[in-house]
């Protein structure tokens, strides 16, 4: 039987699709299986990046791709020094090993390594791996995402909690991730903010401890005005020595304070100080501070 010439045009179309279909469906599988059959990333650090990249590549996740990417760059650079690409390494070779998949796993944890500042010393960062560790060895997926997602509230929404009705924030200064038989992170120079509804209280250039996986914080100094309550920050305010907050509540105490008011006296007066988030409360009604 004869084929006219729009017949055979048709089945040249047909026949060229499937195979185009058939040579991206044949790569894709490649591509799976080579991520697959993966057991063991190389300690070599060229070799590794170049098979963490097609790991990666294995998952039809864009964000994960696109941490990748952002990582592959921070590699090539030479943002990590030796004893921080060695630990990655490991890490990456400890989460194949318990079979986590290229997303969401390894796609939030390059996340969290992107979002250290490019200022962040390598011992912040072993630090940081360090107190990861016994979360990939738990297995449990939901606490890891949370260790994740804790890391990215510090390095990038400067976050040490939140809840549905508060948060305790800080801002300016610096941070670094410290280890000492648990994570902890060092705070240095910050305004500390406690933020619920509308309302706030805050305590300005001070620094401390946070102990993000039991949610405490440990200060020492700094400094905290009533401005708005209609008080002259700069005649009427407190100066702190050591106190401690629980980041779940909106309040904390201070037992060693400095209370100052120019209008007053030129002297400090000493004693005790607690301070509490007051919402929807005018300031004549307020019993804090």
């Amino acid at each position: 039987m004869q084929l006219t010439g729009k017949l055979k045009y048709r089945i040249a179309i047909r026949n060229s699709t499937v195979f185009v279909l058939l040579v991206v469906s044949a790569l894709c599988c490649s591509i799976t299986v080579q991520a697959q059959e993966l057991k063991t990333f190389s300690p070599d650090p060229t070799a590794f990046i170049t098979e963490l990249g097609t790991f990666m590549q294995a998952s039809p996740d864009r964000e994960a791709k696109k941490a990748f990417q952002i990582f592959n760059e921070s590699w090539a650079t030479g943002r990590f020094d030796a004893g921080v690409q060695q630990q990655i390494i490991k890490t990456c070779n400890l989460m194949l090993a318990q079979r986590m998949r290229p997303s969401p796993s390894f796609r939030d944890y390059l996340d969290a390594i992107n979002s250290f500042p490019e200022s962040a010393p390598a011992t912040s960062i072993l630090a940081w791996h360090a107190g990861l560790s016994p979360f990939i060895n738990s297995k449990s997926l939901r606490q890891l995402t949370g260790f994740f997602e804790s890391t990215l509230d510090i390095n990038v929404k400067k976050t040490l909690f939140r809840s549905y009705s508060n948060s305790w924030q800080f801002r300016k200064g610096s941070h670094v991730f410290d280890y000492d038989t648990a994570l902890l992170v060092k705070l240095t120079g910050v305004d500390l903010v406690c933020i619920s509804g509308k309302d706030s209280i805050n305590i300005q250039e001070t620094s401390g401890t946070v102990w993000p996986l039991s949610n405490r914080f440990s200060g020492n100094g700094g400094k905290v005005s009533w401005k708005n309550f209609g008080f002259d920050p700069e005649k009427v305010y407190a100066r702190l020595g050591t106190y401690r907050v629980n980041l779940k509540l909106t309040s904390y105490a201070a037992d060693t304070v400095n209370f100052y008011n120019r209008s007053f006296f030129d002297y400090p007066l000493t004693g005790k100080l607690e301070d509490r988030v007051v919402t929807g409360i005018s300031a004549d009604k307020a019993t804090f501070p």
